[in-house]
Order: structure tokens, then C-alpha cells, then sequence
């Protein structure tokens, strides 16, 4: 695929060996993500529920918008 860049939360950082992706030429890299808040009509927001939860309140322009501010 010619990636050199592996990004992962840092849920998985005890799970893999940066050792491993440097011989391989990779850089892995831990990116700490902000909760996206949004509106869930009638329920209450619950932070860090899975991807499936954001989409299935929010729509793809929304969700770009917040990977997009990450950066």
C-alpha cells in the first residue's frame, strides 16, 4: 500500500511494538481524539460510545468537519 504512517488510539498503544513497524519502515503514531458531542434527540450524550453511534446520529459532512478540527 506504500503507507508510512500507522495512526492508532491510545487504547492499542500497550498492543503493538513500535520496534516491529520502524523495521518495517513505518512510523506508528498515538493520537489522543476529542469525544464528539452531538445531539441524540430524546437520550442523554454518552461519550466514547463506538464509531456506529456517531454515525448513525450525525451525517458525513458533520463527521468530516470533526475529523477535519482534529488536525
Amino acid at each position: 500500500m506504500g503507507a508510512t504512517e500507522y495512526l492508532n488510539s491510545p487504547g492499542g498503544a500497550d498492543t503493538f511494538d513500535t520496534g516491529n513497524f520502524a523495521a518495517s519502515g513505518i512510523t506508528l503514531k498515538i493520537q489522543e481524539f476529542q469525544n464528539m458531542e452531538y445531539d441524540c434527540r430524546r437520550w442523554d450524550f454518552v461519550p466514547g460510545l463506538s464509531i456506529i453511534d456517531v454515525l448513525m446520529w450525525n451525517t458525513p459532512e458533520e463527521i468530516m468537519a470533526h475529523l477535519n478540527s482534529e488536525t
